[in-house]
């Protein structure tokens, strides 16, 4: 199928878009979640596998499944442009946003609700605690009742082959 000439600039705008979307989360995700290493990994890696996904069904939808090799060069000059133009400004504002965000969480989220549920998140966790230690208990008696009536089996066994041996 051959796409015409407007067409295909069409793609290349939506490919140039689409790599500057892609780098734009990334870089969102690095900001977010800055603060716990292995967390920062974790949500990379369930960001980029999602973004690869929704990124190739992005792509097949509006190219029909054609997908000449250069339109990937149209992410890499997404992504350029993004770095070099867009970048800076973009991590600034993200900064003045994480300044106000503990004034944005106060009133969102008073302190009184908040410690009023994680009072309860407590008992909660109390509660499934105690139900927990119960059945490791219950286990450990189970396994005790267990070997003593093998033991009392194994006695009555050799019990009646005695009587059986006197018999005999």
């Amino acid at each position: 199928m051959m796409y015409t000439f407007y067409e295909q600039t069409l793609f290349m705008i939506q490919f140039i878009l689409l790599g500057m979307f892609i780098s734009i989360a990334s870089d969102t995700i690095v900001v977010l979640f800055s603060s716990n290493r292995w967390y920062e990994i974790l949500i990379k890696i369930l960001l980029w596998t999602g973004l690869v996904y929704l990124s190739c069904v992005y792509v097949m939808h509006i190219s029909d499944g054609y997908l000449p090799f250069y339109f990937f060069l149209f992410f890499l000059v997404g992504y350029i442009l993004y770095t070099k133009f867009l970048r800076k400004e973009y991590l600034k504002s993200w900064t003045k946003i994480k300044g106000y965000k503990g004034k944005i969480w106060e009133i969102l989220f008073p302190v009184t609700i908040f410690s009023f549920f994680k009072k309860q998140f407590k008992k909660i966790k109390q509660k499934h605690k105690t139900k927990k230690a119960k059945r490791k208990e219950q286990r450990k008696q189970r396994k005790i009742l267990k070997k003593e009536r093998k033991k009392h089996e194994k006695n009555q066994n050799t019990h009646s082959i005695h009587i059986l041996s006197i018999l005999f």
